[in-house]
């Protein structure tokens, strides 16, 4: 059970770091 948590919780914040970069992508100017 806590380590089922530990894993979505991995889950959640690698999905989420991939959003913070997908953004930061699209707002820096393209060359």
């Amino acid at each position: 059970m806590f380590v089922l948590f530990i894993g979505n919780l991995a889950i959640k914040l690698n999905y989420t770091t991939i959003k913070i970069k997908q953004e930061m992508l699209s707002k820096q100017p393209k060359i």
